[in-house]
């Protein structure tokens, strides 16, 4: 296992707070030395306020660090550390393949606080680029204290059956967040239902049932809950024949308001959006992403692999 202080990383991650690394015990996995690296990153991202935009493909594996627009470092890790961090940054978000994908990590600091990431994942041709960036004023949701065990369970069930593709088991999963009271149990619903949605899309069915029970669900959640509903909605509605920008323009406006139009974590998503757009129909997706280039390019750079995708004729 590469050792936690790996020496190919800058200064910038070579000498964190001695408060923001957790204590030696705190893990107790093969990897803990990785999973501490994990965590006192994101740590860090919650102290100040910076963003990370990872490219795993060796030989090139760059790990940029942003914050509101500028870039603060560049880091070259180790071909090996490079594809461990990326592996477990992908299986701790819920990622699956292939992207364009979201996902979230959520990290409970304490018994009141917590702190919760957005992990957005795009291909293009052979190379992939991650954006992690903090869902700043969103709290993570938490289970009362007399349904904790019923949500460990529950999460672990709803793992299982979004590996398995098992959609007998995500119904059991959505009865039981159903009868939960806490925002918590209200974050899973929404997740099963939107598992469930995906399922029935997949196979030719009716989704949309499916997705507006996730975005009742949501809204007794998180705003991130909400945007991935409403996505989800809105690309049935793209599918069904409507025009993109207006199937789209709920999601944009929840994101803009939820976390800021500059916000990382709102233009990440859009792009993927707009992404999409220019593969249906690239007159409007070319539109589109001339509008959202400027702000874009602030945040995350020319050499973006989205900006590179997108700007090519």
């Amino acid at each position: 296992m590469t050792p936690y202080r790996d020496t190919s990383w800058s200064p910038l991650f070579a000498s964190f707070p001695p408060d923001c690394v957790p204590p030696a015990d705190s893990f107790t996995e093969p990897d803990a030395p990785l999973q501490r690296l994990l965590n006192v990153v994101l740590l860090d991202m919650t102290k100040r306020g910076f963003g990370i935009r990872w490219t795993p493909d060796a030989p090139d594996a760059r790990f940029v660090v942003f914050r509101d627009g500028e870039r603060l470092a560049e880091e070259n890790p180790s071909p090996a550390l490079a594809a461990a961090f990326f592996g477990r940054l992908r299986e701790l978000s819920g990622l699956r393949q292939p992207p364009p994908e979201v996902g979230r990590i959520t990290l409970l600091l304490g018994e009141s606080r917590s702190a919760v990431f957005a992990v957005h994942a795009r291909l293009a041709g052979e190379r992939e680029r991650v954006i992690v960036s903090p869902l700043r004023g969103v709290d993570a949701p938490r289970p009362l204290p007399n349904e904790a065990n019923d949500v460990t369970r529950l999460l672990r069930a709803l793992e299982e059956a979004r590996v398995d593709d098992d959609d007998a088991k995500l119904e059991r999963v959505l009865e039981g967040a159903r009868r939960l009271k806490s925002r918590m149990g209200a974050q899973l619903a929404a997740e099963a239902a939107l598992a469930l949605g995906h399922l029935a899309f997949h196979e030719g069915s009716d989704a949309r049932p499916r997705y507006e029970e996730s975005l009742a669900h949501a809204r007794q959640s998180d705003p991130w809950s909400v945007a991935a509903a409403l996505e989800c909605l809105a690309g049935v509605e793209a599918e069904g024949g409507r025009d993109p920008r207006e199937a789209f323009a709920t999601l944009f406006a929840h994101l803009d308001a939820a976390f800021g139009a500059s916000d990382p974590v709102t233009l990440g998503w859009k792009s993927d959006v707009v992404a999409r757009m220019v593969e249906v129909d690239p007159a409007i997706g070319t539109t589109e992403w001339r509008r959202l280039r400027p702000m874009f390019v602030a945040v995350f750079g020319e050499d973006d692999l989205t900006v590179t995708t997108l700007d090519a004729p």
